[in-house]
């Protein structure tokens, strides 16, 4: 409630934002630690396949790429997080 931005705001440019805000710092997560930052992962992956499912275009400068994405890991790869998969699948 004290977020003044909708969904669609913050899953903004997620393709330049998540590497480094939070595909970096879930991997200097060694400890098992971090899956706040999965779940963040999760649901922008989540956000963007329903979006395009739905025939409605992310706001990114990767929309073609996400577009053509078809699987998970088309998604992580864009995001350089391919190796975090299983983390990120079993957040929650």
């Amino acid at each position: 409630p004290h977020v003044n931005h909708a969904l669609r705001q913050i899953a903004m440019d997620g393709s330049q934002k998540l590497p480094y805000r939070m595909v970096a710092s879930l991997r200097d997560c060694a400890d098992g630690t971090g899956n706040a930052l999965a779940v963040g992962i999760r649901a922008w992956k989540d956000f963007c396949r329903t979006e395009i499912a739905a025939g409605r275009a992310v706001d990114d400068p990767q929309h073609a790429t996400l577009g053509a994405a078809r699987s998970d890991a088309d998604f992580l790869k864009l995001i350089g997080a391919e190796d975090l998969a299983e983390r990120i699948e079993r957040a929650g």
